[in-house]
């Protein structure tokens, strides 16, 4: 078992989670915190890191919408703050807006992991939040407009 795998196991044995969602083959723990998205725990044998991964949403249904998202996700990610020192990213695979984090095993220990989860657990539904209101509003923006030539109507 490797120093991930470890921590990865005394984390979801210190929160009572059971053993059915650790995927022994991806060496990760994925659970589902509400609305569809998911919190994964994971290890890469050749990083020796513990990876944590949130989604945030899904950007496949507001495809004209991406670009300003995505400029928003980076105004979030500068100096790591509103992020709690994760970042948040894409996954083209998925089409969801993910906020993630990178630990050095060896510097960590299941309580550490713990803590660390649970902050980016809380920024995750700051951030969703403040991404679901921009979309709405914006979307709610764009159905009164009348301008037909508006890029963001042609690319919907």
């Amino acid at each position: 078992m490797t120093e991930t795998e470890r921590l990865i196991r005394e984390w979801m044995q210190a929160e009572g989670l059971p053993e059915a969602f650790y995927d022994q083959a991806a060496s990760a723990c994925t659970i589902p915190v509400g609305g569809g998205a998911e919190l994964s725990l994971f290890g890469l044998p050749e990083s020796g890191d513990v990876f944590i991964a949130v989604d945030l949403m899904s950007v496949d249904a507001v495809r004209g919408l991406r670009a300003e998202l995505f400029a928003l996700c980076m105004e979030m990610n500068a100096y790591a703050v509103e992020t709690r020192g994760g970042a948040i990213g894409f996954d083209a695979r998925r089409e969801k807006l993910v906020l993630t984090a990178r630990i050095a095993a060896d510097r960590l220990d299941a309580p550490l992991l713990a803590r660390m989860t649970n902050d980016l657990l809380d920024a995750a539904v700051r951030l969703r939040r403040r991404l679901e209101e921009r979309a709405e509003n914006r979307l709610r923006e764009l159905e009164t407009r009348t301008d037909r030539n508006d890029p963001v109507l042609l690319m919907g």
